[in-house]
């Protein structure tokens, strides 16, 4: 699942929901069904700290005398990914945290929470033991064929960091970690503004396996680097989507493109492909573009070879619109990228990629388009366009199914705050439909009831995060509210 860093402040508290499209009477005993198209309902489960009937995941308060109260002061869900056992999920979660119990500096710190029986105990991996993740948690992600094995990412130890610099891999289900790349370290780090924006791990290869993530933030953009099979020994900066050469690990970044999303192709062992979602930067309007590529890569030297789209990729936008009508790298909030299961990036015909844009700037007009685009090859179409829509911005999708058949689901970013929901959207026809049939939820979720209510206001922050376990026969949403 592709990644939030806080561009904006989630709401005070989070609801997290699991989905059917016909509602289980109870999570836990829920059975796949068959979606009925039209039709899409939530149910909640119980999130990490929250007490009967309440949803929310909720934090101790420091009240005017310094003491713990249970008031709770809120957290919110930054990155969710979800095992591909049918019960394991992984949340990214802030929360409100002392130094020490008789501390009286407080701040918000990311922890790693996870659950193995489907929502019903959670643990936190970031409470500062022996093999806890260290610092700030930003990014969580689940692997395909193992669900004991996940990849993290971390900042500074402080309550205030400016993203994540660290990447660490658990190979018994979260309960040690290992650092397996140091940006912070003085000696093969990233810049002092360079943090990581995606990461994502490959399924495994004669037990092996691959991490990669990209950056943004750099000297002039970002880098995006591979951590190689074979006990993750090396890491190496990748020749640059635009053709630029690869920026090793701490010299100054010069590609001048900054990278959104990355994803390993799900049949990597015989393609060796990586798809990437990045952007060039310009401070002024009608400049810099978001583009998607995909990189053919020589695994055993952990280089990138090439890409099959020359020069900038394939610029994410309506075909008809001008050239750089896409959002450049400073006006863009969220990117998700999505592989059907057959995806193959050394054959055209296999090359289908689902890609959201998120470039929501506060209730005002869009500084370029966005919405959610399937890439066929080298044909954009636009699935749903959100760029005249000033309230309305897709925060993620999740896509669950092959080349010529499977549906998506889409969370947005804002949500109704008087009535505390969060549209989210789905349809069963993504490659079928000229212009998909998309269903409405409805039984909505909730949330996003973070400001005043003003009436047929749609200002609450709901970043809506979604996702499929394994079977596609549930769908999982993370909201703020």
């Amino acid at each position: 699942m592709q990644i939030r860093l806080p561009s904006i402040i989630r709401g005070i508290a989070c609801i997290f929901a699991v989905a059917a499209f016909v509602m289980p009477a109870n999570f836990t005993a829920a059975l796949p069904v068959s979606a009925d198209p039209g039709i899409m309902k939530w149910d909640t489960v119980s999130t990490p700290g929250s007490l009967a009937r309440r949803y929310d995941i909720l934090n101790d308060h420091l009240n005017a005398a310094g003491g713990l109260v249970d008031i709770p002061r809120g957290s919110e869900i930054l990155d969710m990914s979800a095992g591909d056992d049918g019960k394991s999920i992984d949340a990214v979660i802030r929360t409100w945290t002392a130094d020490n119990w008789t501390s009286t500096t407080y701040y918000y710190q990311n922890n790693l929470f996870y659950t193995k029986d489907g929502g019903i105990s959670w643990y936190n991996n970031s409470r500062g033991s022996v093999g806890d993740l260290p610092g700030n948690v930003f990014q969580v992600v689940s692997t395909d064929g193992d669900p004991r094995t996940m990849v993290a990412t971390t900042g500074t130890t402080t309550g205030t960091t400016t993203g994540p610099k660290r990447v660490h891999v658990s190979t018994d289900g979260g309960r040690t970690w290992s650092t397996v790349f140091n940006g912070l370290l003085p000696v093969g780090s990233l810049g002092d503004n360079e943090t990581i924006r995606c990461v994502a791990v490959s399924r495994d290869y004669g037990g092996k396996r691959d991490i990669a993530f990209g950056t943004v933030g750099g000297t002039n953009g970002g880098r995006w680097a591979i951590r190689s099979s074979g006990n993750f020994s090396n890491t190496m900066a990748q020749l640059n989507a635009n053709g630029a050469a690869p920026n090793p690990i701490g010299e100054n970044t010069t590609s001048g493109i900054d990278y959104f999303a990355i994803k390993f192709s799900p049949t990597y062992s015989s393609d060796g492909s990586v798809a990437l979602v990045y952007a060039t930067d310009n401070t002024s309007p009608g400049a810099g573009a978001t583009y998607y590529n995909v990189a053919f890569r020589d695994i055993n030297a952990n280089t990138t070879e090439a890409y099959a789209f020359p020069n900038n990729g394939i610029e994410v936008k309506n075909p008809a619109a001008a050239a750089d009508s896409s959002p450049a790298s400073n006006y863009l909030n969220m990117v998700e990228l999505q592989l059907p299961s057959d995806f193959s990036g050394q054959s055209s015909s296999l090359r289908r990629a689902y890609i959201s844009l998120d470039a929501y700037n506060g209730g005002a007009a869009k500084l370029g388009q966005d919405g959610i685009y399937r890439i066929d090859d080298t044909t954009p179409y636009v699935l749903m366009d959100t760029s005249s829509i000033t309230d309305k911005s897709i925060y993620s999708i999740a896509y669950f199914g092959t080349y010529a058949s499977g549906k998506l689901l889409a969370g947005e970013r804002m949500g109704y705050q008087c009535t505390a929901t969060v549209p989210t959207w789905f349809t069963d026809s993504p490659t079928t439909c000229p212009i998909p049939c998309w269903y409405p939820a409805l039984k909505p979720t909730t949330g996003a009831a973070n400001i005043i209510c003003a009436p047929y206001g749609k200002n609450g922050a709901g970043a809506a995060l979604v996702d499929w376990n394994a079977d596609g026969s549930l769908g999982l949403v993370a909201t703020g509210s």
